[in-house]
């Protein structure tokens, strides 16, 4: 997950409630949520971190539907640029 300050309280609320049923998350927060570079970077660190964690780059869902106008398409971009069938993987 990649979010900004925002939103902070409001998803680690929701994450726990879903950790206790068994699902994992990895989070990254970006710095600048105005900046589609940071979004990027943060996805990309993300994607890295995934595949020596035994997950497929083309079973990664991608839901940018939230987040400001610049970290949908800074996240975007960074799964087109590295999922190997970005337009199956990616939700706008």
């Amino acid at each position: 997950m990649i979010f900004s300050q925002d939103v902070l309280l409001a998803i680690a609320e929701k994450c726990r409630e879903l950790d206790n049923r068994g699902v994992e998350f990895r989070f990254r927060m970006v710095d600048n949520p105005m900046e589609i570079s940071d979004a990027f970077s943060k996805f990309e660190m993300m994607l890295a971190e995934q595949e020596p964690a035994g997950h497929n780059r083309e079973k990664i869902l991608l839901d940018a539907t939230g987040g400001t106008t610049p970290m949908r398409p800074g996240v975007a971009l960074a799964a087109l640029s590295r999922c190997a069938t970005p337009a199956s993987s990616i939700v706008y």
